[in-house]
């Protein structure tokens, strides 16, 4: 975070960034995360050396989506690009 987010409204901000960033990320071992639903809290904010950004361990919890090869989904496509699919609508059956 950099230091003019470091005030009063911190839990507000460190939410939003970690909406940007995590939503959307996708690993190898817990599959794309479709949507951040809470955030549990944060932990002591360290200081980059020559920044001057604080840097956050936060624990929250996220909605995601882990499919496996082989398994078949009806979903509808809402844009695509060069990397990836970005938005699918899932149906459940």
């Amino acid at each position: 975070m950099p230091p003019r987010f470091l005030g009063s409204k911190l839990d507000i901000e460190i939410q939003k960034k970690l909406q940007q960033e995590m939503e959307g990320y996708c690993n190898g071992q817990h599959g794309f995360v479709i949507a951040v639903v809470g955030m549990e809290g944060y932990g002591n904010g360290l200081i980059r050396e020559g920044v001057g950004n604080a840097v956050f361990r936060v624990k929250y919890k996220c909605v995601t989506f882990m499919p496996h090869k082989g398994e078949v989904l009806d979903a509808v496509v809402k844009s695509v690009n060069k990397v990836r699919c970005r938005r699918l609508a899932l149906s459940r059956r």
